[in-house]
């Protein structure tokens, strides 16, 4: 992993950063978004509107850092989930964990609870409890199962995710006044969206990445096969149990304030990987940079494209659709 890699990704992040905090409805220039944010470290810059600085500092630098940050946390568990399962198709929602988290703040929506607790968001503590249980609930019924494998895991995800949509199309039914907000919430959406929303992703991301490069070198053991990592002195089991369990709560960290955002966990590792190998080491660190690049601009063409907002989850399902049936074509093109 070249170090000059890692330099001409970073300078692409901050030059986006910078231009895509300057992109929205109001009309900020990009000389002046410069200058109010050179504000903050030198007072001589400053002397713009306060309007313009509490848009720049307050409303869209940090909604475009989170974006960012998200893409990179999505991006880094689909990177897990891919090796774990040994498939491209893998995505950070495919135990339950976004299954879980719209049930939870549907919950949460339908039966009117107050919107903090202790300060914090009740709609997104609901979600993340809701994830969190949810991928428990998998795991517990999963080693349980005379079946260890990872297609059982699999399966079992998909059943209880199946099972928690039918749940929450039931009380959308009987709860028709509250279908807009819950509708709004599974799309996705950076929207008032603040600092303390970043700072709490942020320490998802730095867990998170902590954890999964420390067992680099056991993903890449686990592409050996099981009966290789076997001899090699791997407890594969443990392994992937940690992965999955490590990637699924920081995926549900993150949809518990973003709502759900599909796609970018499945796309970016494995575009990434094509250009990368294998190699789990440099397929994350770039995965994190693709996917929050990928995020970033899709949330900047969901807030800046149209009149009205979009919800972010529709701007990357477009982009995202067309991949997914272009892997499926592609993996149906090597079995022939």
């Amino acid at each position: 992993m070249k170090k000059i890699h890692i330099f001409i990704f970073t300078a692409i992040s901050i030059i986006l950063i910078l231009l895509y905090t300057a992109a929205g409805t109001a009309d900020i220039a990009f000389l002046d978004t410069f200058k109010i944010l050179a504000g903050k470290l030198n007072s001589s810059l400053s002397g713009f509107s306060n309007s313009k600085e509490i848009i720049i500092l307050n409303i869209r630098l940090p909604r475009v850092l989170l974006s960012y940050i998200s893409g990179a946390c999505l991006a880094l568990c689909g990177c897990g989930y891919q090796s774990v399962f040994k498939n491209p198709l893998s995505d950070p929602f495919i135990l339950g964990v976004s299954s879980g988290a719209a049930l939870g703040a549907t919950l949460s929506i339908v039966l009117s609870m107050p919107n903090t607790f202790l300060g914090l968001n009740i709609t997104a503590l609901m979600a993340f409890f809701g994830a969190v249980i949810t991928v428990f609930v998998v795991f517990a019924i999963y080693e349980n199962s005379q079946r260890n494998s990872t297609s059982s895991l699999l399966l079992i995800g998909i059943a209880i995710g199946q099972f928690i949509t039918a749940v929450i199309s039931v009380l959308m039914l009987l709860n028709q006044d509250n279908i807009k907000d819950i509708y709004f919430w599974t799309l996705g959406s950076f929207a008032a969206k603040s600092w303390p929303h970043l700072a709490v992703v942020s320490v998802y991301f730095v867990i998170g990445f902590c954890f999964m490069m420390h067992n680099s070198k056991n993903l890449d053991i686990m592409l050996l096969g099981s009966q290789e990592a076997q001899y090699l002195g791997q407890d594969i089991y443990k392994v992937r149990r940690h992965i999955l369990v490590i990637t699924s709560l920081l995926a549900a960290g993150v949809v518990s304030v973003t709502g759900i955002i599909g796609f970018i966990g499945l796309i970016t590792p494995h575009v990434v990987r094509i250009f990368t190998g294998p190699m789990h080491k440099k397929l994350m660190v770039y995965s994190v940079f693709i996917g929050g690049i990928f995020l970033m601009t899709a949330d900047t063409i969901a807030r800046s494209a149209l009149k009205f907002e979009l919800p972010v989850g529709i701007v990357t399902a477009i982009f995202g659709a067309p991949f997914f049936i272009y892997l499926i074509y592609s993996s149906k093109r090597e079995v022939l």
